[in-house]
């Protein structure tokens, strides 16, 4: 698993935040994400509602139409590239900011891979929606898995953010890191 930490940089996680950003901004600032929202009265999109079941989904594809859901099965495609660009940038932030501390050996060398629980769940997500938009409105009914992989994506999503913290924090709380100003001491001894 050392390859990670081989290509971390703070340039390159930089890279693939600004990355992030931008994909954000175009797929969710533009395009059929804003259709379908103007389409659904401003109400939120399912995959941004913890435990949305058949009827509630049901609810958004009648009231969105044929043509916001021609729309919803076009963003649904585009919206697989926004796990990809989050998990790059958790990826290489973590592996870099864990490099930075001096720490990549052991358990923590699994830690940039946290956000691989983001991708799949959303990957999930996706073709659950998918499949139900492309049934509607008679497979609806099959999306029992969709509150459990929206809520597992937004955990992931928490447990990326808690990591990039905790890491940032070891990483510029060292003294003996460039910008740092505290060393967390192994032992005692080296108060």
């Amino acid at each position: 698993m050392s390859w990670i930490f081989d290509v971390a940089t703070g340039r390159r996680a930089g890279y693939a935040l600004g990355a992030m950003i931008a994909g954000g901004g175009l797929l969710f600032g533009a395009g059929p994400f804003v259709t379908v929202q103007e389409l659904a009265g401003g109400r939120m999109l399912p995959e941004q509602q913890l435990g949305l079941g058949p009827q509630q989904l049901a609810e958004f594809l009648d009231a969105i139409g044929v043509e916001g859901r021609a729309a919803y099965l076009q963003f649904q495609r585009l919206d697989l590239l926004w796990p990809v660009l989050i998990g790059a940038a958790a990826a290489l932030t973590i592996a870099w900011l864990l490099k930075r501390s001096g720490t990549t050996s052991g358990l923590v060398s699994v830690l940039p891979f946290a956000p691989v629980v983001v991708l799949v769940a959303e990957v999930g997500e996706n073709m659950v929606l998918t499949r139900a938009t492309r049934a509607f409105p008679e497979g609806v009914t099959a999306v029992t898995a969709l509150p459990v992989l929206t809520g597992t994506k937004f955990a992931g999503l928490a447990l990326t953010v808690a990591l990039i913290a905790g890491c940032g924090l070891r990483s510029f709380g060292r003294k003996d890191t460039p910008g740092g100003r505290g060393r967390a001491t192994d032992s005692p001894e080296e108060g």
